[in-house]
């Protein structure tokens, strides 16, 4: 199972992280109510599981504390983390990376049929091999490359 929000690095499975769904129709309104419905891939249900990295550290209950009657404190670490009532994902992609990634696609994609296209359609025509109907693919498979690089390094970055 991976992380309901769109872009989170707990989707390619390289490291275990802890899931979390609203265990009450209130938390379930609250995390509705804190914008979270729109940062996902689908539709946002009670069934939609939330990983740990998009919650503060002190929102989540890694181990219990229990109160001995010789006035000691123990804590014992809890096989699976729960959250703490009223926790609310909060920590969230902002939306401007979504624009900037989508514009970098539409200057690759004009690139591609304005440029690239046509001079392979110009190719065609005349038969003859040209060295910049080569150059342009290249070119345009480096902006692919930079986009990807720099689209990588922004998730990275976000969830570090």
């Amino acid at each position: 199972m991976s992380c309901w929000i769109r872009g989170c690095p707990t989707k390619d499975g390289s490291e275990k992280r802890s899931l979390f769904t609203p265990f009450s129709d209130e938390m379930f309104n609250n995390w509705c109510d804190s914008g979270l419905a729109t940062k996902g891939v689908t539709k946002f249900s009670k069934k939609s599981r939330v990983c740990e990295l998009h919650f503060p550290k002190d929102d989540i209950i890694r181990e219990d504390t229990f109160y001995l009657r010789d006035g000691t404190t123990s804590f014992m670490p809890r096989k699976i983390p729960k959250l703490k009532k009223g926790a609310v994902p909060s920590i969230l992609p902002p939306e401007v990376s979504y624009y900037h990634i989508n514009a970098i696609n539409e200057e690759i994609n004009y690139y591609r049929v304005n440029v690239v296209d046509k001079l392979r359609q110009k190719q065609q025509r005349t038969g003859e091999t040209n060295i910049i109907v080569t150059q342009s693919m290249s070119m345009f498979n480096y902006l692919v490359f930079v986009y990807l690089i720099c689209a990588f390094t922004y998730h990275n970055t976000f969830y570090k």
